[in-house]
């Protein structure tokens, strides 16, 4: 079997982009892990172009922001072309791509999430708001702000609730039928809500955590192979801030800190009900 690996910032961007080291570092975390396998050939980018390289492989993973529907187009190519697809459906992809449109299925489901408003209408949000790009990915272009705050231009952006508590996120691995919490991790943001790193923490998902995954499962048809989410731990339980339809830093880290290789689990996830 070929799996073809795919990160799209680190090959088709250059310059001084530090998401491209970080796009770097996530290619080749799951080239290594797919390797160790021992079950499949891999394929990248240096084997030709996108289209071509396709076309050789029998399963693809594709890394790539949501942002102007990036990661949703590629994967729709992926199975487009008939490969199966280890990654999230390109419908789960499009609703948590949306932030708005995430915030309004956390709603409808009850799910703890920030009052989330288009950002011309942030003067529905009292005291400390964050705004951020409907379709950002990571902490690109988000702004911390307080009410009084010129937050400048806000086309395309939402204005979010700042949620105090600690930034945390889970690293998941699912199917059609279920799913596995791989780790807790602790996230570090600068004072500007700027990511500057992240560390696994050594505990167990409690049963919280284990349920918020579950809710958010239902609510979201799609969600497969490698996926996240990112929540404030605050003293009343998790808050729901977004998911993240692929790979993400986090996963650099899981194979030195697990007893299994990731790559084995994303690959029998996709034995068992990843779509073509």
């Amino acid at each position: 079997m070929k799996v073809f690996i795919y990160e799209s910032i680190s090959c088709e961007e250059t310059g001084k982009n530090p998401l491209i080291e970080e796009g770097r570092a996530m290619l080749n975390s799951v080239i290594r892990d797919f390797a160790a396998t021992g079950r499949v050939d891999i394929l990248t980018a240096a084997h030709g172009t996108f289209a071509g390289t396709l076309e050789k492989c029998d399963m693809a993973l594709i890394i790539a922001p949501e942002t102007n529907g990036k990661l949703e187009k590629l994967t729709n190519a992926v199975i487009d072309d008939g490969k199966v697809n280890l990654g999230c459906t390109p419908t789960a992809i499009k609703v948590t791509g949306d932030k708005f449109l995430f915030s309004k299925i956390m709603q409808e489901h009850a799910m703890p999430h920030p009052k989330t408003f288009i950002a011309d209408n942030s003067q529905n949000l009292k005291g400390k708001y964050v705004i951020k790009p409907v379709d950002g990915t990571g902490s690109e272009n988000i702004t911390l702000c307080n009410l009084a705050d010129n937050a400048g231009t806000t086309k395309n952006m939402i204005a979010q609730e700042y949620v105090e508590g600690e930034h945390m996120s889970l690293s998941i691995i699912s199917n059609e039928k279920t799913f596995e919490i791989l780790s807790v991790n602790r996230q570090f943001l600068s004072d500007e809500m700027q990511y500057t790193g992240g560390e696994i923490v050594n505990v167990a998902p409690d049963a919280k955590l284990c349920t918020m995954v579950a809710k958010i499962k239902n609510a979201i048809a799609g969600l497969r192979g490698y996926w996240g989410i990112d929540f404030v731990q605050t003293k009343d339980g998790p808050v729901v801030i977004e998911v993240n339809p692929r790979i993400t830093m986090s996963y650099c880290a899981l194979s030195s800190r697990l007893q299994v290789n990731p790559a084995e689990l994303i690959l029998s996830m996709a034995g068992q009900g990843c779509d073509r």
